[in-house]
């Protein structure tokens, strides 16, 4: 498959919209929450009250602690998740818990994907977005109904793409073959379905 035809199968993705430039958000995104420079554990707080970067677990549990689909994750050192959060920002991965919430009531529509949609399922995992949230990945993670089927790095992208849609699934993988294998099957037994927001 040509980069050409992988650009045209990546313009069909489904994920939330992003707020129209100057679009206000209960609680803005802007960059990263730099409240510690320390050697770690740092927290990402994808999803949730206020997405960011926070130095502490309470700091970072205050965020997501009773927010429904909350998305978190630790890194060893405030630059490893300054670049997992930067990255997953620029590919549309974070939001606000109250943008998130609106995006999972939105009504959708269900497409089912076909064998011939494996190169877009599975495209990121050479993503530079997916390596920087999970730069030593020992997981792999296989949507099967969702935002984006495909096999994902990282269990944030796999929740974004899943948590709270009605119908939703996914599965985790000790082997990236066996991650590959599973999505394999399901294009070709039309267990794979898109949802598309309307």
């Amino acid at each position: 498959m040509t980069a050409d035809e992988i650009t045209s199968l990546l313009s069909q993705l489904s994920l939330p919209a992003q707020p129209e430039r100057g679009q206000a958000l209960s609680a803005p995104i802007s960059s990263p929450v730099h409240l510690c420079q320390c050697n770690g554990p740092v927290y990402v707080v994808f999803v949730g009250r206020r997405p960011g970067v926070y130095g502490s677990w309470a700091q970072c549990c205050a965020q997501v602690k009773g927010v429904p689909h909350n998305s978190h994750k630790s890194y060893p050192c405030f630059a490893a998740a300054e670049r997992a959060f930067s990255a997953a920002q620029a590919r549309g991965l974070v939001c606000t818990a109250e943008r998130r919430a609106a995006d999972i009531r939105r009504v959708i529509q269900r497409q089912r994907m076909e064998l011939q949609d494996l190169p877009l399922c599975t495209h990121f995992l050479e993503d530079p977005t997916s390596k920087a949230m999970a730069p030593n990945a020992s997981r792999w993670y296989v949507v099967y109904a969702g935002l984006q089927p495909g096999v994902y790095l990282t269990f944030h992208e796999c929740s974004f793409l899943t948590s709270g849609y009605a119908g939703a699934s996914h599965e985790s993988f000790d082997s990236r073959d066996s991650a590959l294998a599973a999505m394999e099957r399901a294009l070709a037994t039309g267990r794979a379905v898109k949802f598309i927001l309307l």
